[in-house]
């Protein structure tokens, strides 16, 4: 039921908001509170004659929730297949936001929508008007292009899972997400449960992004919009610089506006704090910028599905490759974003602290956890 993700999750502020356990709650009680950061649940009345009761939406369900959300596993390393450099081969046909990583993406999901290896995707968009991003179900290349793509700011990318699966009767789909989206994906594959193996199967390939946490929306309305003066409106896209260093953002009359990475952290999710994943390892293919040139993105394809699909946009002249990639940038890269490990520690020691209060045993393995931890700082 979703009160162990109350309390193991929510509560600690873990949630990667991926959006998994509000797609496939079973009572379609679980939704995401505007300004909130993790899920909660539609309240649900009975009124016998002039008295009201409270009804537990969970009593008795499935708790499909807990089954696919990716903060109540471990993750290990993924397999690489092979590292390349990507860049869009058709440049006429871009992005309407002209963002590389956009570029390369659209190439890679064109080609594998033309070909028939999926039938449609779920990847980000967002309101042209408040750039508040949301999660978009794609089936014509049209589509795809018309996206915004990743903005790097938060949505639940996998809320649209319904839509796609029951409403457009999809059963190939491609998802784009970030690595938590990706391994709440693989949880849903990976499930035996049968409430949701028809969303299992019907996800084909997983495109994970390259990722050191997402921001909230009110990284546009407070620095975007009141400091800088930039009306969402205006906005046509926004992009990491070359370094790394930097947040661009490109107005719609072409001028380019910098935000240094280092002041976007406030607005960080609380649940990146709790990431160690950098290059998506549970995807089937990843792509980011980091070890590749200026002009180029890297892939990493991590089974025979990411390869497929690489080696079809390549063939079908959507990308072109090369194997230039510095996977040493790669490798510092993963190690850095491994450190917050020690965050997910004194979760888990607060876990146990939590339950020491009417298990002694557990209160005995608390205070022992409490002293290692306190010896490695």
């Amino acid at each position: 039921m979703s009160m162990e993700l109350e309390t193991y999750v929510w509560s600690l502020g873990k949630c990667t908001g991926c959006g998994a356990c509000v797609a496939c709650c079973s009572r379609g009680v679980l939704f995401f509170p505007e300004g909130k950061q993790n899920p909660d649940h539609r309240k649900l009345t009975k009124h016998f004659g002039l008295s009201t009761y409270e009804i537990d939406p969970c009593f008795g369900c499935e708790a499909f929730c807990v089954e696919v959300c990716p903060r109540l596993r471990e993750w290990g390393d993924g397999k690489m297949v092979s590292v390349v450099s990507a860049r869009s081969s058709l440049t006429a046909i871009r992005s309407r936001h002209g963002d590389l990583l956009s570029d390369v993406l659209n190439q890679l999901l064109v080609s594998a929508l033309k070909s028939g290896f999926i039938d449609g995707a779920i990847i980000t968009d967002v309101d042209r008007w408040t750039w508040q991003p949301f999660s978009r179900v794609v089936t014509t290349e049209e589509e795809i292009y018309d996206c915004a793509g990743h903005q790097f700011i938060w949505s639940p990318t996998l809320s649209s899972l319904n839509e796609a699966v029951h409403d457009k009767s999809l059963r190939r789909i491609a998802l784009v997400g970030a690595p938590c989206v990706i391994d709440a994906a693989r949880m849903i594959q990976k499930s035996k449960m049968k409430g949701l193996e028809i969303y299992g199967k019907s996800l084909r390939i997983l495109i994970g992004r390259f990722c050191a946490g997402v921001c909230t929306h009110n990284l546009v309305s407070e620095v975007i919009e009141k400091e800088m003066g930039i009306s969402p409106r205006n906005i046509a896209m926004m992009d990491r610089s070359a370094a790394e260093k930097l947040l661009t953002v490109t107005l719609r009359d072409g001028t380019v506006r910098e935000i240094s990475l280092a002041n976007t952290q406030k607005y960080l999710r609380m649940g990146c704090a709790r990431c160690t994943d950098y290059l998506a390892e549970s995807s089937d293919l990843s792509i980011g910028y980091t070890g590749s040139r200026y002009g180029y993105c890297t892939i990493i394809t991590r089974n025979a599905a990411g390869e497929s699909v690489l080696t079809r946009a390549v063939q079908t002249g959507h990308l072109e490759i090369t194997k230039s990639v510095d996977t040493n940038q790669l490798y510092i890269a993963k190690r850095n974003k491994q450190k917050r490990r020690r965050s997910q520690l004194y979760d888990e020691e607060l876990i146990l602290m939590l339950e020491g209060l009417t298990d002694p045993e557990k209160r005995l393995e608390a205070l022992k956890r409490y002293a290692q931890l306190s010896v490695r700082r």
